[in-house]
């Protein structure tokens, strides 16, 4: 997996606003999600039943999912 972006840290770092993120395909945005969701986990921001995550696909559904569980392990089942 490559390192993030200064973009992609940003919005991974921000835990106190609300986002939609519209980038092209190949952009890297289910690795920025994935990260941002599992760095909110990783210091109790909030509880995952308050997390909302839209995608437009089920593939890119399923491997938000996986990757978030990859990424903060049992925690993501909360």
């Amino acid at each position: 997996m490559k390192p993030a972006t200064r973009e992609q840290e940003t919005v991974i770092n921000d835990l106190s606003n609300n986002l939609i993120l519209f980038a092209s395909a190949g952009t890297g945005k289910t690795f920025t999600i994935a990260n941002r969701i599992a760095n909110i986990l990783k210091n109790q921001v909030t509880s995952t039943d308050k997390i909302l995550c839209l995608t437009f696909t089920v593939k890119a559904c399923r491997e938000l999912i996986d990757d978030v569980f990859d990424i903060v392990g049992d925690i993501a089942d909360t």
